[in-house]
C-alpha cells in the first residue's frame, strides 16, 4: 500500500521493494544457474578434452542428450503420452513420408 496516507497526509513505502521469494523463484534461479555452469563446463570440456572430437559428433550428442531429458521429463510429468511428438512420429512412419524424408536428407 504505497502513496499518501490520507490521515496525515505523507508518502509511505516510497522506495520500498517487496520481494517474495516462492519456490518458482527458486527454480527459476536453479535453471539460469545450471546453464551458466553448464555453458562454461562445455567450453571447458570442449577446449581441453574433446579438442580432437570433430563437431558433428558433438552435435550428435548434444542432440541425444537433450532428447533424452525432454523423454525423462515428459514421462515424469505423464504427458509422453499426450505429447504431439508421437502423433508426429507415428505419421513419420507412412511409407511416402518416410521415402521422401530419407531422400531429402541423402540429398542435402
Amino acid at each position: 500500500s504505497s502513496g499518501i496516507n490520507a490521515e496525515y497526509g505523507q508518502e509511505n513505502d516510497i522506495g520500498k521493494v517487496s520481494l517474495d521469494v516462492n519456490i518458482y523463484l527458486v527454480l527459476i534461479l536453479l535453471q539460469v544457474l545450471s546453464s551458466c555452469f553448464a555453458g562454461v563446463y562445455t567450453e571447458f570440456i570442449l577446449k581441453t578434452l574433446g579438442r580432437d572430437t570433430p563437431v558433428m559428433v558433438q552435435n550428435v550428442f548434444l542432440y541425444l542428450d537433450s532428447i533424452f531429458c525432454n523423454l525423462v521429463l515428459l514421462t515424469y510429468n505423464g504427458q509422453f503420452s499426450h505429447s504431439s511428438a508421437i502423433r508426429i512420429f507415428n505419421q513419420s512412419c507412412h511409407l511416402k513420408l518416410s521415402t521422401l524424408s530419407l531422400t531429402r536428407h541423402a540429398l542435402g
